[in-house]
C-alpha cells in the first residue's frame, strides 16, 4: 500500500475492509504508535483513491502473530 511510509510496509498487513473500516495489523507496538500518530493523514490519503473512497475509519492494531507484510504477498 503506497500510502504508507516505505519503512513501515514491512511491519504492516491489511485486514480486509469491513463496512467502511480498514484495519492495519502491525507486528510491533512501536509501529502501531507511529502509525496512530499519522492516522488522520493516512485516512485522508486513502480516501483519495477511488477504490477506498468509502473508507471512513482507519484502525491500527498490534499483533505479535506472524503475517505477510505489505509488499511480500504474492
Amino acid at each position: 500500500m503506497e500510502v504508507l511510509p516505505p519503512e513501515s510496509q514491512a511491519h504492516c498487513a491489511v485486514i480486509p475492509i469491513t463496512g467502511q473500516k480498514l484495519t492495519l495489523l502491525v507486528n510491533s507496538p512501536v509501529w502501531a504508535s507511529k502509525l496512530r500518530m499519522m492516522q488522520s493523514t493516512l485516512l485522508k490519503t486513502l480516501q483519495q483513491k477511488p477504490e477506498l473512497a468509502n473508507v471512513k475509519t482507519l484502525a491500527i492494531r498490534h499483533s505479535a502473530k506472524a503475517f505477510i507484510p505489505i509488499g511480500k504477498a504474492k
